[in-house]
């Protein structure tokens, strides 16, 4: 497992946006590893219980810099509310 992920935390997306990442996989043919998530907040085609896969590294991958910061922000185990603060 890799340290930079840590599966059933909640990570901020740079533009604002949360997800649950599940964990990681491997493409079968490329051996490629995958972060595999779920979109918990966003516009309504992507929230909900649609799983995404992002490669793990690469340009646009999830632990990339994007416009000098992380693409992803790992932000606990627990959702924040709109203000930051840990809901429940």
């Amino acid at each position: 497992m890799n340290p930079d992920i840590k599966p059933g935390g909640i990570y901020r997306h740079y533009k604002g946006e949360y997800y649950l990442v599940l964990g990681l996989v491997q493409h079968t043919e490329r051996d490629e590893l995958l972060v595999l998530y779920v979109p918990l907040t966003g516009n309504e085609q992507r929230a909900g219980l649609r799983m995404r896969v992002r490669p793990l590294k690469g340009e646009k991958g999830f632990i990339t810099l994007e416009d000098g910061q992380l693409r992803f922000e790992f932000m606990g185990y627990e959702m924040p509310d709109a203000q930051g603060e840990v809901v429940g």
